[in-house]
Formats: structure tokens, sequence, C-alpha cells
């Protein structure tokens, strides 16, 4: 039997994909911690991957500046008519965007209170998409903001089709909607705790039985982006340590030579010509030791900045 039109779309594409995710409820632990925040308005929240914006749309009932992305274009369309009755068209224009997890370029660095990523993040294909989305997840919140997380575990199977693991080390499984990549609670926490987001409550798995004989399972977490330091960050703060000896000693020898071609020019004593090469080559160190680099990413950084890098969000003092 060939395919209806609709059957032949992308699973996110699909009108009734579309129509499940938007007929959903808002998530019951969103629901609870909203309460933390008495000033909606001066409270911005990602929603990433918002599908038919069940929390979209909860979070602006509640005044939020709630931004909401999506690659799904049908998902977007939803969430827009469902938005209709609460904002203005180019204030809709203005909170939903096109993008993918991996790619938030449109958001600045440490502008966020929350994020809602609410079955987004297992939808990584790659380790390197899941690195990526996790990064700027870590670049867009504040020190103190917090991420909300529902990620489907490996031992997901929702349909009742079963898994297909993809060869390599990675846990990167096939199903129908597409390739995904499924860890376990106590793995979660550790990939975000390499990004620096560390567990505000313990980490728990929910299994549920599904319509179709599987069961949906997640590992449900909430983390704070925090001046912790993660072993990541240890790593990266050791480099930067022994960055900044390096260029301290560059400065002194520089300084040195320096002092040695006035005291020259000053007195006539002693050779120039080596003093002259020293200090020549000490101008291009001197300006190199002003240049910060963050280890990690490697973005200049100024001596005056705070203790994370703006890129990346590792901590480097």
């Amino acid at each position: 039997m060939s395919e209806t039109p609709e059957e032949s779309l992308p699973f996110w594409e699909q009108p009734e994909t579309v129509a499940r995710f938007s007929g959903r409820d808002p998530d019951h632990r969103l629901q609870e911690l909203v309460r933390d925040y008495p000033d909606p308005a001066a409270t911005r929240v990602l929603d990433l991957g918002c599908a038919g914006g069940r929390n979209t749309v909860f979070l602006a009932e509640r005044g939020f500046d709630v931004v909401a992305v999506d690659r799904s274009e049908a998902m977007l369309a939803e969430t827009r008519t469902r938005l209709a009755g609460i904002l203005e068209p180019d204030e809709i224009d203005r909170r939903l965007r096109r993008a993918t997890m991996d790619h938030l370029e449109h958001i600045d660095d440490r502008s966020v209170d929350l994020i809602v990523a609410v079955g987004i993040l297992h939808s990584a294909a790659s380790r390197k998409e899941w690195n990526a989305a996790l990064s700027e997840i870590a670049r867009v919140l504040k020190p103190g903001g917090r991420l909300l997380v529902a990620n489907h575990t490996d031992e997901c199977d929702v349909d009742g089709h079963g898994l297909t693991r993809v060869p390599g080390d990675d846990p990167l499984y096939d199903r129908r909607s597409g390739r995904n990549f499924l860890v376990s609670a106590e793995v979660l926490d550790q990939e975000m705790d390499a990004h620096g987001l560390t567990p505000v409550v313990s980490t728990v798995t929910v299994r549920r039985e599904t319509e179709g004989g599987g069961c949906r399972v997640t590992a449900n977490g909430l983390y704070v982006r925090g001046p912790a330091t993660t072993a990541e960050e240890a790593r990266v703060l050791s480099a930067f340590t022994r960055i900044k000896a390096r260029r301290t000693v560059i400065g002194a020898v520089a300084l040195v030579l320096v002092i040695g071609l006035l005291f020259t020019l000053s007195f006539g004593q002693g050779p120039l010509w080596p003093i002259i090469f020293g200090s020549a080559l000490s101008v291009p160190a001197v300006i190199y030791n002003l240049i910060w680099r963050c280890p990690a990413c490697g973005r200049f950084l100024a001596n005056h900045q705070g203790p994370f890098c703006g890129q990346c969000g590792v901590r480097l003092r």
C-alpha cells in the first residue's frame, strides 16, 4: 500500500504528530518550578524544542518573557496559532525562531534565567550535536540559571518496536522518530557536569507504559549553571593557570630587556646589539602577554572579565 501525502512527511512534520504533542498538558515539573519566579516579566525562559507549544503557551499566559525554538516548521506554526490570542503578532515573531538546539546564535551569552529542555536533547543524532547543544545551553544560561530536562534513556521504547544500537562507542540508537542520543540518569549528570551544570535535586528515572506495548523511560533532572568547578572546568582552569604563569615569565623577561636597553643607551656600557635584538622581540611578547584566550574554545578574553568564558561557559579562574 502506498503512503499518503501526510505519511510521506518527516515524522515531526506530520499533522498527527503535531496534534499529539500540542494536545499534551504543560510539564508538571514546570508548573511547580514557575512558582520560584515572582517577577515573570523579568524572567527570560527558553523553550528548547517547543514542539506544539504546550510549555511555551503556559509560560506566555503567565507573563514570562519566553522565547521558543524548534526545527519543525509544522510545530512552530502550531505554536504560533496558539499564541495568537495571547501575544501581538510582532511579539510572536520576536519570540519564535526556527533553529536547532546546537545553533542558538540569536540568543546572547548569559541572557536566560531558565531553559526548558523537555524531550529534546535525546534527539541529537551524533556526539558532536549533543556536545554542541550542551555547550550552547551553558553559554546562554546566566550563572545561577536553571535547566529543566527530560531525556529518553537507553531503556525507552515508546512504540514497542525495539531499539537498534548504532555501532560505535557513543550511545546512539535508531528508532522511528530518527537517530537519538540515549543515556541513563547517571550518565546524564556526568554529561551536564562536564559543561558546568550541577543537579539541584537528584535526577530520577521515570518509567511509564505506553499504549503501543512499549514504555517511555526518561531521566528527569533540574540543573543549575553555577560557579562550582567541575572536572572539565578543573582541567581548563589548570591549563589557564599554566598559560598565565608562562605569560607572566614572558612579561618579566621583556621588562628586563627593555630596562637593559634603556640602561645601555643611557650609560653606553655593554654590547648594544643583543639588547636591541631582545627588546625588539619583547614588543610582540608584551602584546601577546596582554591577549588571553580560553583554553577550551579559543575565545579572546580581556583581563577584567569574570570567572566564566562568555563563549563556552567554562570556569577560568
